[in-house]
């Protein structure tokens, strides 16, 4: 599977869809953490319902809501940290962020690097963030040529499975896996319509044989939306299986002209 970078991740999406998939990032990359350290300290700090101008407003004060207000750079900053912890360079981010909210005074007014006093700027952008993102893998290399005919850019290919689990709510998570579908439905032979045949007569049942009729003739309703022909039967005599005419009876032509369409 191709590498995703945090960049892959800003140039494929907007900004706000960007920021939902670094805040899912992070949550996977922290799902192991205890992160009650960083939520107590945001509930007693200046920069959360407090009165510094950076604060931010939170009914519950969890760490998504912490993570749903935080910036791009922000975001990025913390995904990065958490890379500089694997290599043995940072603390956890969990840490730093409990750190910032704690001594955050009442005059902070970093609302662009929120809840970080300071960000070096510009944030890298090459972070790898592959493994916590949930997409399917895709087989490297990618055949030049598969059942579909299509080749892909596996690096587009990843973004666009992205992007189509979420327009899908997580229905459709493989554009690949689609189109061979659509293939294999197209590949199939095609279903040959059986013409009507004569009906036979037999006992109470009189000869029977198949005619072309205007909608509206075989119904006695004139209305456009019957102008087409059907497939009705010509008796030789009474058939006790069509049901007789009721004068009074009225069609719902809508519902009558899908019926027959379809």
């Amino acid at each position: 599977m191709s590498a995703i970078t945090i960049q892959n991740v800003i140039d494929n999406n907007s900004t706000k869809d960007a920021q939902r998939i670094l805040r899912k990032v992070i949550e996977t990359m922290l799902a192991n953490v205890d992160k009650s350290e960083a939520v107590t300290a945001a509930q007693s700090s200046n920069i959360v319902n407090g009165p510094a101008p950076a604060s931010k407003k939170m009914a519950s004060v969890t760490f998504n809501q912490i993570l749903d207000r935080m910036t791009m750079d922000a975001l990025i900053f913390t995904i990065n940290l958490h890379a500089q912890e694997i290599a043995g360079l940072s603390d956890c981010p969990v840490a730093h962020m409990a750190w910032s909210f704690n001594r955050a005074n009442e005059h902070a007014d970093y609302r662009e690097t929120w809840p970080f006093d300071h960000i070096d700027l510009p944030q890298a952008t090459s972070t790898e963030v592959t493994s916590w993102l949930n997409v399917d893998p895709v087989a490297e290399p990618t055949p030049p040529a598969s059942s579909h005919g299509v080749s892909f850019n596996d690096d587009m290919l990843n973004i666009a499975n992205m992007a189509m689990d979420k327009a899908t709510f997580g229905k459709v998570t493989n554009i690949a896996t689609v189109l061979e579908e659509l293939e294999e439905l197209r590949n199939r032979p095609a279903t040959t319509a059986v013409a009507p045949q004569p009906v036979q007569a037999s006992g109470d049942i009189p000869d029977g044989k198949p005619v072309r009729m205007n909608a509206q003739d075989v119904f006695n309703l004139k209305d456009k939306l019957l102008d087409f022909e059907i497939t009705a039967y010509d008796w030789d005599g009474i058939n006790p299986l069509v049901p007789s005419i009721m004068q009074y009876f009225k069609f719902d032509v809508d519902a009558l002209a899908d019926l027959l369409g379809s």
